[in-house]
């Protein structure tokens, strides 16, 4: 299906069989215990694989890591396994397979007969239809709703919920409210396309753009073209008519009540923020714009002709700099950060702070602590990284691992995975290295920051690391879903060892009150 181009995103349709993979044949086998120095260790396993019927990649892991899901064939007919227990029969379960919802409670996927499809919810079959879109199942944020897209005569509609949309030529963009409480996504009809919202069509454009939902309450808002101009629409009220609208516009507030974004007028652009016009410049950085966490505030970077770059906050001119990079907000404090150009190299720049000069900077830039009264970053100077906390420099290394750095709830500690001359990388908790490994990933805080857990590739396999101290040694520990801290002394995680997965869980020691 060719993708139209007053659509945002293109939307395939699939009702072949599925090519998924990793069979298992499941089997609940007895749970074995292993004394660690830091507490206990128990491996429950679950599931084995069945490689005569291995399917690409059909393993699906609920968010919670306690609940497996996969494809099984069996003479030319598949099923979807969850926990053991097999579904019905379908000449094929159709792509992207068993999706659990967010709250891992319920499980969805596409099943097929080779000309028709539909949907199979908590086990119950919905309306067939000459096809599903490849998206899938979307569950909403509080998984209590259910929508996807169909084909039926080869026309396509939304099923929110059991219930049937209106029919378009083509649709996209469907989604959710953070608060689950509405749906919408653009149709095309006759070359219009037209937001739908809660059930109810809006006005046709020329085109629309990806339409987005504030992360609370019912705010949606997107741009739509109309002939040669723009307008960004909210709650379906159009705003100024311009000549282009920004990528990834519009920004919504986190309280959900502002919108702001990057338009054109003419070949200069301009900053909307509240209906309120700001500009024009002649450039603003791309990605600058943004509120801060109590969205009283909205800042961008920008510059006018031949001048140097400048921050704009609330609308005022507060700052300028040789170059800028990385504009954020602290939370709680609302502090702006950002790197500039000195004759030192790329500092930090938070506040009153000043940071050390360097070559580069590693996205994302900032990391702040849950507080807002810290922050860290990656830099590099002479092909040399380190990881910088407020304004302490950290050892250097040989790459500091991309998106690795996390602070602790509480703020107090700092960690990141870092490489070593000779390749091989370590956990740094607090500027102290622990023990090389291949590699080091998923770090992860207890929620009352005294442990770190991290996963360790030893070259033999995979172990989960807590507080230095390694667990038992695994093939390889699931990535999609379940390592994390259950309460502030237990781990849990997934791990295939030869052709068994386990459920695995360290119970640690409790902490010495202080």
């Amino acid at each position: 299906m060719e993708k139209n181009s007053v659509l945002t995103e293109e939307l395939r349709f699939v009702n072949g069989p599925a090519w998924r993979s990793l069979l298992l044949g499941c089997a609940l086998l007895a749970a074995c215990l292993a004394p660690g120095e830091g507490g206990e260790i128990t491996e429950e396993a679950v599931c084995v694989i069945d490689a005569a019927h291995a399917l690409p990649e059909s393993l699906s892991i609920s968010p919670d890591g306690l609940h497996i899901a996969y494809v099984v064939s069996l003479l030319g007919r598949q099923a979807v396994v969850l926990d053991g227990k097999a579904g019905a029969l379908a000449k094929g379960i159709a792509k992207p397979g068993p999706t659990f919802s967010p709250d891992s409670q319920r499980l969805a996927y596409i099943a097929t007969d080779g000309s028709h499809s539909w949907v199979i919810v908590d086990g119950e079959k919905g309306l067939v239809y000459e096809a599903i879109g490849a998206e899938g199942v979307i569950f909403s944020p509080n998984s209590q709703r259910v929508a996807y897209v169909a084909m039926r005569n080869e026309r396509f509609l939304v099923v929110v919920d059991g219930e049937e949309g209106p029919e378009f030529d083509d649709v996209g963009s469907l989604c959710f409210s953070a608060d689950s409480q509405s749906v919408a996504y653009a149709g095309l009809l006759a070359d219009k396309a037209v937001v739908v919202h809660n059930g109810v069509e809006g006005a046709r454009y020329d085109g629309v753009g990806r339409l987005r939902f504030g992360l609370q309450g019912h705010l949606l808002a997107y741009s739509a073209r109309i002939g040669s101009k723009y307008v960004v629409v909210v709650n379906g009220q159009e705003g100024p008519k311009c000549d282009a609208v920004a990528d990834d516009m519009p920004v919504i507030s986190p309280d959900g009540q502002r919108v702001a974004y990057v338009a054109w007028k003419g070949e200069q652009p301009v900053v909307m923020v509240d209906g309120q016009e700001y500009g024009p410049y002649a450039g603003v950085v791309a990605g600058s714009l943004q509120f801060s966490p109590d969205s009283q505030h909205v800042a961008y970077g920008a510059w006018h002709e031949k001048d140097t770059p400048l921050i704009v906050q609330d609308g005022q001119e507060i700052a300028t700099a040789r170059g800028l990079a990385f504009l954020a907000f602290a939370p709680g404090s609302g502090r702006l950060a950002h790197f500039t150009v000195t004759d030192a190299g790329l500092v930090a720049v938070v506040g009153d702070d000043r940071g050390p000069g360097f070559d580069e900077v590693l996205k994302p830039g900032f990391i702040f602590s849950p507080d807002g009264s810290s922050y860290a970053y990656a830099a590099g100077l002479a092909g040399r990284f380190r990881v910088v906390r407020n304004t302490q420099r950290g050892p250097e290394f040989r790459a500091i691992g991309l998106h690795s750095i996390i602070f602790s709830p509480d703020g107090s500690s700092l960690a990141y995975a870092a490489q070593l001359d000779n390749e091989q990388w370590v956990a740094v908790c607090d500027h102290k290295p622990g023990r090389a490994y291949v590699s080091v990933n998923r770090l992860i805080f207890s929620p009352d920051g005294k442990h770190l857990a991290y996963v360790a590739n030893r070259g033999d396999g995979e172990v989960a690391v807590v507080d230095g101290e390694e667990g038992l040694l695994f093939d390889d520990i699931a990535e999609q879903a379940g390592f994390r801290f259950d309460g502030p002394d237990k781990l849990r995680y997934l791990a295939l060892r030869g052709s068994t997965i386990y459920r695995v869980s360290h119970q640690l020691e409790e902490q010495p009150a202080e």
